[in-house]
C-alpha cells in the first residue's frame, strides 16, 4: 500500500512538472536578429515570453515548441530585436 501511494505521488509530481513545462508562451518573436546582451550567446533568432518573463531565447525551431493555440507570433522578417534601454534615473521631464 505504501508503495502504491508513493508511486501515485511520484507520478502526480512528474505529470505536474510536465504540464507546467509545456505551457505555451503568450508571445513569440521569431525570424529575427535578437541581440541578447549575453557574452556567451550574443545573438539569437527568437524569443518567447510568458507573462512578463522571457522563457526562451534561441533559434526558431526551439521557439516553435513554445507556441500554443493562443500564442501571438510576430515575424521579425530579419529585423533586429534588442532589450529596451530604460534608465529611470535620467528622466528629463
Amino acid at each position: 500500500m505504501k508503495y502504491l501511494l508513493r508511486s501515485a505521488l511520484l507520478i502526480g509530481l512528474l505529470l505536474g512538472g510536465c504540464i507546467h513545462a509545456s505551457a505555451a508562451a503568450d508571445i513569440v518573436f521569431r525570424n529575427g536578429k535578437v541581440y541578447t546582451v549575453n557574452e556567451k550567446q550574443p545573438w539569437a533568432q527568437a524569443v518567447a515570453v510568458e507573462g512578463n518573463k522571457i522563457v526562451y531565447v534561441g533559434d526558431d525551431r526551439g521557439a516553435s515548441a513554445q507556441i500554443g493555440p493562443s500564442t501571438e507570433t510576430i515575424d521579425l522578417k530579419g529585423r533586429m530585436l534588442m532589450p529596451g534601454m530604460i534608465d529611470a534615473r535620467h528622466i528629463h521631464a
